[in-house]
């Protein structure tokens, strides 16, 4: 399975995860949100975090911590359950 394909496969939720204390937080990064133009790196995200993937421009980028986040970017992040919501608030 492509990058791409397992990115489509989280968004219309037929790629799940077993493991019930994790989840895969598709979200996209809106406009006004604190993060846009910071490196992934810089963000406060809880720990065991994993921010796997970033689609931008229809591409498919594995980030790195000096990946900057952009208005728009549809982020993939690997989280503990529990810190979903603030992820999505983080973001959004």
């Amino acid at each position: 399975m492509t990058a791409y394909l397992a990115f489509e496969a989280v968004k219309s939720g037929k790629l799940t995860l077993k493991h019930a204390d994790l989840a895969l937080v598709s979200a996209r990064i809106s406009p006004d949100s604190s993060v846009v133009g910071e490196t992934i790196a810089a963000l406060p995200l809880p720990a065991e975090t994993v921010v796997g993937a970033v689609l931008r421009d229809g591409k498919v980028l594995l980030p790195s911590g000096s990946t900057a986040l952009l208005a728009d970017d549809e982020v993939i992040i690997l989280a503990r359950r529990e810190n979903e919501p603030g992820l999505r608030r983080l973001l959004t």
